[in-house]
């Protein structure tokens, strides 16, 4: 029995010998205790992106949406790729550190005239005029701090109508190195989505002479012809688009705009307005009647407060008389009225009371009752 174990022990570690050695020699990463997929997870979760490939030799990849753009990541092996869908769909350009695989490549090599970058890349584009209108400071400059992650291993970028790819002969084992890594990647696009933004002007209020008929509006998408049954608008910044378009590509295509809901052109409806009626005769006839009898009516209520104040004219002057008789009673009463003196000889001598006397008399009466 010893040997046929033996046997078996010896073909299992050469087994695990020889695939460590194909490992190491292929690429294929090994189990670490810290998860392969580890930082891909975390990252995922921070840019709520869908993350699939959990297997040791599957690739690892996650989707996720960037404003109005599709965002795709994926590594195989040493090769990590970003992809990004991209508005233009006439730009071709492509820029090759050394070391990358030119396999692919069609278009014709050109020289932008930039000293640091015609020696950094080896640039291929269609149009050079519209790759120096892209290849911008800013655009450059990210650029440049993706080639120097991972002691500038070998990349590539590719503007493609549609697409844009960054692809790196690198690994990320970290977080940090992963997230930096994409977080560039979507800067640069960010920095290239400004180019197509230079050279807006809004008007004021002058009319300018180079005004585009509706007839003669292309698609943002496909670079056609927008017909008036199939024109629709973005409800933000109402940018014209084929409404198929539209709805392929799932918002506006204007950058900084990321609205996903479009409106279908209205037609104009004219107002029934009604303007104000001429004066006529007859109706400055009827104000000057209407001015006549305010006048009359003003007089009237004159009339009738001049008379209200004479009758209370003769009011007071009745009531004057009839207040001097009864002070005169009163007079005549107040001689009558008596009050005992204090001391004397005669016990019954009496004086008359004036009338504030006979007051402080009749109070003291009220007082003692």
């Amino acid at each position: 029995m010893g040997g046929p174990v033996a046997t078996m022990s010896g073909c299992l570690t050469f087994l695990i010998v020889l695939f460590v050695f194909f490992a190491v020699t292929t690429g294929i990463p090994l189990p670490r205790r810290d998860d392969r997929g580890r930082a891909w997870r975390r990252l995922s979760r921070d840019l709520n992106a869908v993350f699939t490939g959990v297997g040791m030799l599957s690739p690892l990849m996650m989707r996720f949406r960037y404003g109005a753009a599709r965002v795709t990541v994926s590594s195989n092996r040493k090769l990590i790729t970003v992809s990004i869908t991209w508005p233009d769909t006439s730009l071709e350009c492509e820029l090759v550190t050394p070391g990358f695989s030119r396999i692919g490549l069609r278009l014709p090599r050109v020289r932008m005239g930039d000293v640091n970058l015609d020696e950094q890349y080896d640039i291929f584009t269609s149009s050079s005029e519209a790759a120096r209108g892209l290849l911008t400071a800013n655009v450059r400059t990210v650029a440049e701090r993706i080639r120097r992650q991972q002691s500038s291993a070998p990349m590539r970028i590719t503007f493609l109508p549609g697409q844009l790819t960054v692809r790196k002969q690198a690994r990320y084992r970290t977080y940090e190195q992963l997230s930096a890594f994409v977080r560039s990647c979507l800067e640069l696009y960010d920095q290239a989505m400004l180019t197509r933004a230079e050279g807006i002007n809004f008007c004021g209020d002058e009319e300018p002479d180079d005004f585009v008929a509706l007839d003669e509006v292309k698609c943002q998408v496909c670079g056609d012809l927008i017909n008036d049954d199939d024109l629709v608008f973005c409800r933000r910044c109402h940018t014209p688009h084929h409404e198929e378009c539209w709805k392929y590509y799932g918002s506006c295509t204007v950058y900084g705009c990321q609205e996903d809901q479009f409106e279908h052109p209205q037609i104009a409806v004219l107002l029934d307005y009604q303007s104000p009626q001429p004066v006529t005769a007859a109706v400055e006839a009827g104000e000057g009647q209407a001015d006549a009898a305010e006048a009359e009516e003003a007089e009237a209520e004159e009339a009738e407060v001049a008379e209200g104040r004479a009758v209370e004219g003769r009011a007071e002057e009745a009531g004057g008389e009839e207040n001097a008789e009864e002070i005169a009673e009163n007079q005549d009463r107040g001689e009558q009225t008596v009050r005992r003196l204090p001391s004397g000889d005669d016990e019954h001598a009496v004086e008359p009371l004036d009338s504030e006397a006979e007051a402080e008399t009749r109070q003291l009466d009220t007082e003692d009752s």
